[in-house]
């Protein structure tokens, strides 16, 4: 029995030593396992954020990269722009240039004609004629012409005493009474009884059948006429002439005509 319990003893020993050795290996697997936890609890998140950092900076660089590109190209898109829009001005300015020479000189070429109207039209508003009739030298307007015979010429003068010349002049003479053998003249300039008076307190009217045509500046023309009278006629006739020229109203004049053929008799 000795035997017995002496091995059982030994067995039970054998137990027990393995049983600690499984608890010391145990314990030891369990420390490892700890520090292996613990090791890579705190690598991997440090492992995941280098690599995040990473990823995240390869991002930023390549999204740096994208804005480069992409500002490098706005940048050349805006040079060509300029470039292009630069050609398009110059182009632009050149034709405005030609366009304002071309209207320039059409500016100058309508102030030079508008210079030339309206000196023109100075020239025809200050340059004028001036028509005045005289008789003797002096005017006509309430002189006495007296006339003793049919032979006896009443002389008048047309002078143009303004700047311009006359384009064309027509005269009328009209009377109170009527001539017994009318109004003529020796001279190319000769006379015609009108049908219609148009001054009703004369009662006769004569117009010169060809109208005087060009009197310059400083000149005059002779204006001859005659009158019929019947012997011992002795009145004082009143008479009207109009001279009708470049004005608005006819140069008038009143004057008389003294027919007093007793005068020649004698």
């Amino acid at each position: 029995m000795e035997d017995n319990e002496i091995k059982l003893l030994i067995d039970n020993k054998v137990a027990e030593a393995k049983l600690e050795a499984a608890e010391k290996r145990l314990q030891t697997m369990s420390v490892i396992s700890g520090i292996l936890l613990t090791i890579f609890g705190i690598a991997l998140p440090i492992f995941i954020t280098i690599d995040s950092r990473n990823t995240s900076k390869e991002r930023v660089e390549s999204a740096i990269a994208t804005m480069e590109n992409n500002f490098n190209e706005i940048k050349n898109k805006q040079l060509d722009f300029t470039t292009s829009l630069n050609r398009e001005f110059d182009i632009f300015s050149q034709e405005q240039r030609v366009d304002s020479d071309k209207n320039s000189n059409l500016i100058r070429q309508s102030l030079h004609e508008m210079h030339d109207d309206f000196r023109r039209l100075s020239e025809a508003q200050f340059n004028k004629p001036d028509i005045k009739c005289l008789v003797g030298g002096r005017t006509l307007e309430g002189s006495t012409i007296t006339i003793g015979s049919a032979d006896d010429i009443a002389s008048l003068e047309i002078r143009n005493i303004g700047e311009g010349p006359t384009r064309s002049i027509r005269i009328k003479l009209y009377t109170k009474t009527e001539f017994s053998y009318g109004i003529y003249s020796d001279s190319p300039v000769g006379w015609e009884r009108l049908e219609v008076n148009d001054e009703p307190y004369f009662n006769f009217a004569y117009q010169v059948l060809n109208n005087v045509q060009l009197i310059y500046p400083k000149e005059s023309q002779a204006l001859a006429f005659k009158i019929g009278i019947s012997e011992s006629q002795k009145e004082n006739i009143p008479v009207l002439l109009k001279i009708y020229y470049e004005q608005i109203e006819p140069a008038i004049y009143n004057f008389t005509i003294a027919v007093d053929s007793k005068n020649n008799s004698n």
